[in-house]
């Protein structure tokens, strides 16, 4: 059954359209991590149907680099997603290891040795712990990025991780504590009997969980890195190249490109002498584009950033008066007012509306 469903899963993941841009080939490295549990149980069950449990056979080596294969895989998977990255050649370090285990298990085949054969299962089990500790750091690091409102994860899919992380300890743990520590013996059940039972209910999770085959909304290449590498409340003092004839789209290309409106003392002097025109020229530009006098077309810019940081759900773990100084308001009152102003909502119920 582990083999079946892991089948089953390996090819819907694969083949299944992908809904969000730039998660394809991160479900691509998941299916062939799941492709290799199924070459893991068949060929297990065939070893054990063709030879005897003592004997060190060809099918034992594949079924070595199965095992040891399968978590970095995982593991690419989490890190390509985050990163919204394909496999390159900075990520081959991953199957070196692997290799090297796959190619001790090739030399027990041709030269039996009782502690190399030890030694390979002992190696595989710690690799696993080892790519299992990387997976929850490195689910823990997205969880920090997420709090510190920079983005915002999809709930259901860190729910599936938290579920699919436990499941993946017993593929390692039952090992150390039926083999090393020979509890084995007062238990009816092997450890490779609950790593089978482990790889079935891995598959069973994707299956309750079929949103991953449409892609995670929240987690793409269009949100995390820029905001992991850009804080969308910091913003440049200056313009570089500062034009010295107004133009049809000028002041929107600057206002939107370096927000100068959060700053507190954005006032018609300061905007006009940034942008090398006289104030009268910013004035009647801004009365003929938009009718509007300064103070509210820069609440207008204050209002439609706040709505930006309210869309990408940067607004997590804010409070009303922090959301009202990164919008570049003196207080909430102002902010509060300026909102309901222009869009006829208060900010709380603009939130609980529309996100």
């Amino acid at each position: 059954m582990a083999a079946i469903t892991s089948m089953m899963i390996a090819i819907i993941l694969w083949w299944y359209p992908n809904l969000v841009e730039g998660q394809k080939k991160s479900k691509q490295v998941l299916s062939m991590a799941f492709l290799s549990l199924f070459v893991w149980h068949i060929l297990y069950f065939l070893n054990n149907t063709t030879s005897s449990p003592f004997d060190f056979s060809l099918f034992d080596v594949f079924i070595v680099f199965a095992v040891s294969i399968f978590m970095p895989l995982n593991y690419l998977y989490f890190n390509t997603l985050a990163k919204a990255s394909t496999l390159n050649m900075q990520h081959a370090v991953h199957a070196a290891l692997p290799i090297g285990i796959f190619l001790i298990a090739l030399y027990q085949y041709f030269l039996p040795s009782l502690w190399i054969a030890e030694f390979i299962l002992i190696s595989l089990h710690v690799q696993m712990g080892i790519y299992w500790v990387m997976e929850v750091n490195l689910i823990q690091k997205l969880r920090n990025i997420s709090k510190k409102g920079f983005i915002h994860i999809n709930v259901h899919w860190l729910r599936w991780t938290v579920v699919y992380l436990v499941i993946q300890t017993m593929l390692f743990i039952p090992f150390f504590i039926f083999q090393i520590f020979g509890f084995y013996k007062t238990f009816s059940l092997e450890s490779i009997t609950i790593e089978a039972i482990c790889g079935l209910f891995l598959s069973i999770s994707l299956f309750l969980r079929p949103f991953l085959l449409f892609g995670i909304k929240d987690i793409s290449h269009k949100e995390l890195p820029s905001k992991i590498k850009t804080n969308p409340f910091t913003y440049p003092q200056t313009m570089v190249g500062k034009p010295k004839n107004i133009n049809e789209d000028i002041i929107e290309i600057y206002m939107n490109s370096y927000h100068p409106y959060l700053k507190k003392d954005c006032t018609p002097a300061l905007l006009a002498k940034e942008l090398g025109i006289s104030i009268d020229q910013l004035n009647n530009y801004l009365k003929r584009k938009n009718g509007l006098k300064f103070q509210d077309y820069v609440n207008l810019k204050r209002i439609q950033y706040s709505q930006n940081i309210i869309k990408e759900k940067a607004y997590h773990d804010m409070t009303m008066d922090l959301l009202a100084k990164e919008s570049g308001f003196i207080d909430r009152h102002s902010f509060i007012s300026s909102f309901k102003k222009h869009t006829g909502y208060n900010p709380s119920d603009y939130i609980k509306h529309f996100f």
